[in-house]
């Protein structure tokens, strides 16, 4: 499975397909500490994290799942 990850700075929409979920991880928090704004994941089925539940990722407050869906640590 892929994972396609997007986000836009003041000039463009920038996107990037990589293949494990960590680098996909990996690559939102680059964009989102480079200043990106509308960071997303998107997986090759459709499923899709954005906004504060990727954010709490990033951070590490939660995790993904394969399908992409963040869930709290236990």
């Amino acid at each position: 499975m892929y994972f396609f990850i997007k986000g836009t700075d003041p000039l463009a929409t920038i996107g990037r397909k990589v293949r494990h979920i960590h680098e996909a991880l990996e690559e939102a928090r680059k964009m989102v500490q480079g200043g990106m704004t509308s960071v997303s994941i998107q997986d090759s089925a459709g499923h899709l994290v954005d906004g504060d539940d990727l954010l709490t990722c990033i951070k590490g407050e939660k995790v993904l799942s394969d399908d992409l869906r963040a869930h709290y640590l236990s």
